[in-house]
């Protein structure tokens, strides 16, 4: 799926506990949206269950539930974990989602997004993604270029 984007942003609601970064195909959020979202006040980074590794984690996606990101579209469905790579260091960006994700999200596997937005907005963007993506169970964090 490709995708030009013209509106990213990011968010701490403290009201609804929630860090936000999420993007829209149009600056009034119609289009397709995306958002992905993890708990502001939990600990930065994520101290794992001493039992929880990498390469141990098979948790089901009931288990992510307040143990990793979500990701939710315009259309309000939600996945929790699921993002496998996100790639911001070339244009198009490239987002890969897991099956499941994609399947729940109605979106493809794979995003490939040209963002045309202001240098400020981006920035801001990309530095809440980083902190949303890369926090909750190790095993659904995804490998990160250009954050």
């Amino acid at each position: 799926m490709r995708l030009t984007v013209r509106a990213v942003g990011m968010a701490e609601d403290e009201d609804d506990e929630v860090l936000e970064a999420g993007f829209s195909e149009n600056e009034d959020g119609s289009g397709i949206a995306v958002f992905f979202q993890r708990d502001l006040f939990a600990e930065d980074p994520w101290e794992a269950p001493a039992e929880e590794t990498p390469e141990t984690s098979q948790a089901p996606e009931a288990d992510l539930f307040n143990n990793s990101y979500c990701v939710t579209t315009g259309a309000g469905a939600t996945a929790y974990g699921g993002v496998l790579s996100i790639d911001l260091s070339q244009s198009p960006a490239q987002f890969r989602l897991s099956p499941r994700a994609a399947s729940t999200l109605g979106l493809s596997e794979t995003l490939e997004i040209t963002f045309d937005v202001p240098e400020e907005d981006w920035e801001r963007f990309r530095r809440g993604l980083r902190r949303v993506v890369t926090w909750g169970v190790p095993s659904q964090v995804p490998e990160v270029r250009g954050l």
